[in-house]
């Protein structure tokens, strides 16, 4: 028998990026950004109780694997890493960290931290009457959604440019577009074809394109797409 009362030990997990970009937070970022760290402490509430083994476990789709672990002859504080993972499927829409602890009775797992990942919808101003992958992504506005539905605002096109929004095919096309809350303008905009985009780490997704049929077509204005 445990020469304590059993208690779980107390988990400090810490899980960050390699980098992000503006419009990502460490829980919410674009597709292909599946590069973390993993750190923290876990702490024995035992103190006749030793650690023993602990283990960085993802999932990202198939179930959880360790993808980094420690060990040691008995302490009552592990320091966790940082361990780099780059592992995670390139295309994941969701990854989950959790770490398992062995102490010399038990074995105790924390509490799940989810990544969720989507494409990036853009939102700009070209010249252009058609853009290639690259030039979508340079309009950058970026904003990680799950439907085509955005409001953009202090909208202003300079005299000889066009304005664009493009956002991943599976959404659907715009049914909508409000001008200041109150005016319908869909019909200001045409939609193109599709272009394959490569986004920022490497993914390619098919976006839906729509371009303003007019240069200089809003000064200062919402729109807000649906």
């Amino acid at each position: 028998m445990p020469p304590q009362q059993n208690a779980a030990p107390t988990f400090s997990p810490d899980y960050d990026a390699i980098s992000l970009e503006t419009y990502e937070s460490e829980a919410l970022r674009e597709i292909g950004n599946v590069d973390t760290t993993a750190g923290g402490t876990i702490t024995s509430n035992r103190s006749l109780v030793n650690l023993t083994e602990y283990r960085i476990q993802r999932d990202d789709g198939g179930g959880y694997v360790t993808v980094a672990s420690g060990t040691s002859a008995g302490t009552l504080l592990f320091n966790i890493g940082p361990h780099v993972d780059g592992g995670a499927t390139s295309s994941a829409t969701q990854i989950k960290y959790r770490i398992q602890v062995d102490d010399e009775y038990t074995t105790s797992t924390s509490s799940e931290y989810t990544i969720n990942l989507r494409y990036a919808s853009y939102f700009g101003y070209n010249t252009n009457t058609t853009l290639t992958s690259g030039q979508i992504v340079a309009l950058h506005n970026e904003a990680l959604l799950t439907s085509r539905v955005r409001t953009v605002s202090n909208v202003t096109a300079a005299g000889s440019e066009y304005t664009y929004i493009s956002y991943p095919a599976t959404f659907g096309d715009l049914t909508n577009v409000i001008l200041d809350g109150a005016s319908p303008v869909l019909g200001a905009f045409t939609k193109l074809s599709n272009v394959s985009v490569t986004n920022y780490y490497g993914e390619v997704v098919s976006n839906i394109v729509y371009r303003s049929n007019a240069v200089g077509a809003f000064t200062n204005n919402e729109l807000a797409f649906s």
